[in-house]
């Protein structure tokens, strides 16, 4: 008999790693970034629960190891996951904002200057891990996933979650810093 597992529970069930064991990776799939208690919540932020993951993610047009090492692990305008621990590691990593001008199809985020990126990439390989299933086709997966965990990191799909206005506002005042 054939037992189907479902890909949400194997993500949540797996132990997490460190985030340089995605690099090999070519498969496209589910991922969650855990904390560990790494993460100075500011005071004013709702309580946040370290056995959700902090933040879960998709990547399905790339592979695994694509999304992590170019966008996770390499550039905060790339990746919503870096803009959220950037606004949160500001002060403690020195960090300084760097508009980036987008276009219509990508509207302007901002980013980190090359120094800001190495510092919140070295932070994120010391305090976080992450888990990851491999899936052909993700499809919902991630915004069910999201509206159901409430990850504290994430804000799109993040419909009903106390997060998502506090980490719009922190990441919002952040980029205004520049």
């Amino acid at each position: 008999m054939i037992h189907h597992v479902d890909p949400r529970l194997a993500l949540l069930a797996a132990e997490p790693q460190s985030p340089t064991a995605l690099e090999a990776v070519e498969s496209p799939g589910l991922y969650a970034w855990w904390t560990a208690g790494a993460i100075p919540w500011p005071a004013s932020f709702p309580p946040v629960d370290p056995d959700v993951p902090a933040y879960v993610g998709k990547a399905d047009t790339e592979s695994l190891a694509s999304r992590f090492m170019n966008d996770h692990l390499g550039r905060t305008r790339g990746s919503a996951l870096r803009r959220s621990l950037a606004a949160l590691l500001s002060d403690e990593l020195d960090l300084r904002t760097s508009l980036v001008i987008g276009t219509r199809k990508r509207p302007s985020k901002f980013g980190l200057n090359a120094a800001g990126e190495e510092r919140l990439t070295r932070w994120m390989l010391s305090h976080l891990s992450v888990t990851w299933v491999s899936l052909v086709d993700p499809g919902d997966d991630e915004e069910a996933l999201i509206q159901n965990l409430h990850p504290p990191l994430n804000d799109v799909h993040a419909v009903g979650s106390v997060y998502r206005v506090p980490m719009r506002t922190l990441r919002a005042s952040f980029a205004a810093s520049r």
